[in-house]
């Protein structure tokens, strides 16, 4: 997401310049549901210092809205139908995430979540001008929704306990992001970068976990990638198509 914004503000004659590729591995271009637990409940073992501090980090940064899953109605995004989170007395979907803050006790959010949620980089997501390839892991059963056995406080000093379990995980992702997420720049970038005679790859990997292409023990998406750089070789099956045409069959099985 800090490479996308950064290359919207840089001039085509820059990028032209300077960026042979810009690889896109397991982007979040549509959120995670797995920010709704991250935003109520922190990370790491309840209790600890660690624990408290990442939850701070989660509701006073703007890192994890960034993540929050976009509404809309297509099949790369999230509709109003879509449980993100349920607890006793209300089940929450991707539109209410002002609702979810004022439960938790911050009142003050609003105008904080319409910047992030309004943010054009994400919210309109332009092509980035350059080359791309963008990588994505699936076959992995990815997080949906979210259960919690009792309500939120309204206290925003009351961390609520961590999810008491993960009642839809069915989703193909890399158990962080759905592949509808790391899906949506196929949808938008594929002509405007044509007519730029810019090259788009997009390629997904079975059973590859979220950021391994970075790592040698990722398997094929890390060798591809270095191949792509160093020696200019397409890696096999890489095309836009190719990879419309995996997605089509994985929400065929959802």
């Amino acid at each position: 997401m800090y490479t996308i914004s950064f290359l919207h503000r840089k001039s085509q004659a820059w990028k032209d310049k300077y960026i042979d590729w810009f690889i896109a591995e397991s982007p979040v271009w549509s959120g995670t549901p797995l920010s709704f637990a991250y935003i109520t409940s922190g990370l790491g073992t309840p209790g600890t210092g660690l624990h408290y501090l990442y939850r701070i980090l989660s509701t006073e940064t703007f890192s994890n809205l960034w993540l929050w899953p976009r509404t809309g109605t297509s099949n790369v995004t999230y509709s109003d139908e879509e449980v993100l989170g349920v607890t006793p007395s209300k089940n929450y979907t991707a539109y209410d995430v002002m609702e979810l803050y004022k439960d938790m006790g911050f009142s003050d959010r609003d105008a904080v979540i319409k910047a992030v949620v309004n943010d054009p980089d994400l919210l309109n997501l332009k092509h980035p001008g350059v080359n791309t390839f963008v990588t994505f892991g699936y076959a992995l059963g990815t997080g949906q929704t979210y259960l919690w056995k009792k309500d939120f406080v309204k206290n925003k000093f009351v961390v609520p306990p961590m999810p008491d379990a993960v009642i839809n995980a069915t989703e193909t992702g890399d158990t962080v992001v759905p592949v509808r997420s790391s899906m949506r720049a196929a949808f938008l970038w594929e002509e405007p970068l044509k007519q730029m005679n810019k090259t788009f790859l997009y390629k997904g990997y079975a059973g590859q976990p979220h950021a391994y292409c970075i790592l040698p023990i990722g398997g094929s998406c890390f060798y591809e990638v270095l191949d792509l750089i160093c020696n200019g070789n397409e890696p096999p099956n890489s095309t836009v198509k190719d990879a419309k045409d995996l997605f089509t069959e994985l929400m065929k099985k959802k």
